[in-house]
This record gives C-alpha cells, sequence and structure tokens, in this order.
C-alpha cells in the first residue's frame, strides 16, 4: 500500500492533468469501485481499486439523516428496503 505521500504526490498530479486540457495522460476511473471481484461500492471494492492503481473511483453519496451519508447508486433510497 502506498504511503499516504504517495498519494498527496499522486492526486496533485491528477489536479495539473485536469487543469492542462492538453494533456496527453490517460487517466483510469473505476465506476462503483472494483464491482467484479467485490460487491460494488463496498469498501472492499474501493480498496482493491487503490492497490491497482486506479487513479479515480465515482460513486454516489445519499444523504440518509442530518448527519449520515450513504454509499448507494440508485435514484431513491427507498429501492434499498427489498435488500434490507
Amino acid at each position: 500500500m502506498l504511503a499516504i505521500v504517495s498519494y498527496a504526490q499522486r492526486l496533485n498530479e491528477i489536479l495539473s492533468d485536469f487543469a492542462a486540457p492538453a494533456s496527453q495522460s490517460v487517466m483510469v476511473v473505476s465506476h462503483r469501485g472494483d464491482w467484479r471481484n467485490a460487491p460494488e461500492n463496498s469498501l472492499q471494492a474501493f480498496q482493491n481499486c487503490i492497490d491497482m492503481g486506479v487513479d479515480m473511483v465515482e460513486l454516489d453519496l445519499q444523504k440518509i439523516s442530518v448527519t449520515g451519508l450513504h454509499v448507494w447508486h440508485a435514484p431513491v433510497m427507498s429501492m434499498a428496503k427489498s435488500l434490507i
């Protein structure tokens, strides 16, 4: 696993690429984490992406209470009731 300093350095590189429209860099972005090897949007799916060196992970946050957030890829939280 990379050290925190390495993460900060990589973040600065990614932000520099965003700021340079003519950049020739290719960025690897994962949608919902490594959903082929772990449940999508799970901590394990996100960790797998970090371990693979993925540049970014896309996820959806839903506000579920005044103090809580939930990672969920659906239009409404009521769809989750059938999974509980």
